[in-house]
């Protein structure tokens, strides 16, 4: 599932949470990596996930959480912080366009004041393969 702020639209940050609203290790991106594709400030995160709810925050830079960036991540110096269960934006910036899409879903969001951070729900159902079936 791809998750991704529009290109040109500023600089986001976004993080996915699990059901239990516990951030997902390595499930971040601040800035679209170089390749493939168009990089720049907008968010692009490509992951797998099981069957499930999500949780989705999105700001501008920068969104922290008490993970470290992932390795694909275009922009790997941005704040952590100490402890786990916490969420926080450092931009004073009191109005943005986020509108991310979450697999080709586009969704209206928009930041209104400084600090925000919008958090979106979304749920993933992994397709099943059905076996060969035979019926006696």
């Amino acid at each position: 599932m791809t998750i991704q702020t529009p290109f040109g639209g500023g600089d986001t940050d976004l993080w996915v949470y699990d059901v239990t609203n516990t951030a997902i290790v390595g499930a971040g991106n601040d800035d679209t990596p170089a390749a493939p594709g168009p990089s720049g400030s907008h968010s692009t995160l490509t992951r797998s996930y099981p069957s499930g709810s999500y949780t989705v925050a999105v700001s501008n830079y920068n969104v922290a959480n008490n993970l470290g960036s992932p390795a694909d991540d275009g922009w790997r110096a941005g704040g952590v912080l100490d402890f786990p269960g916490v969420v926080a934006n450092s931009s004073t910036t009191a109005a943005a366009t986020l509108n991310p899409t979450i697999g080709g879903t586009l969704v209206t969001a928009a930041k209104s004041g400084a600090f925000d951070i919008q958090f979106v729900t979304f749920g993933c159902v992994v397709p099943v393969d059905l076996m060969e079936l035979s019926v006696d």
